[in-house]
C-alpha cells in the first residue's frame, strides 16, 4: 500500500538517505554529550537509540517516566535505553529532567 510506496521512495532517494544517515549520527552524539553532562556514561549502541547501564535503571526510568520521558527499562543488565527525541522541544524536555535528576542526586 501507502506505506511501501514512501518506503521505497526513501530507500531509493540516495540523498536523503545520506542526509539521515548524517543527521541521526550527529543526534546521537548530541543525546551522548547530553548524557555526560548529567554525569551518566552512555554506551554506544546504534545511531537511533543510546543505552545507559546503570545500577539505578528502575529508578531512573520511574523518575523519567514521571516527568513524561519514556525510556525502555532492561533488568538484566541493570540498565535504559534511551531513544533518539524528535523535535527541539522534545530535547528541551529531556534535557530538563536530566538537569532535575542530576540536581536530587547532588
Amino acid at each position: 500500500g501507502p506505506s511501501r510506496s514512501v518506503a521505497m521512495a526513501a530507500l531509493l532517494d540516495q540523498h536523503w538517505r545520506q542526509l539521515t544517515r548524517l543527521r541521526l549520527h550527529t543526534d546521537a552524539d548530541r543525546l551522548d554529550a547530553m548524557l555526560r553532562r548529567q554525569g551518566f556514561a552512555p554506551d554506544g549502541s546504534c545511531a537511533l537509540f543510546r543505552w545507559l547501564r546503570t545500577p539505578d535503571a528502575a529508578a531512573l526510568h520511574l523518575a523519567l517516566a514521571a516527568q513524561g520521558i519514556l525510556t525502555r527499562h532492561f533488568d538484566v543488565p541493570s540498565s535504559l535505553r534511551f531513544g533518539l527525541p524528535g523535535r527541539e522541544a522534545e530535547w528541551q524536555r529531556l534535557d530538563a529532567a536530566l538537569r532535575s535528576l542530576a540536581r536530587r542526586a547532588a
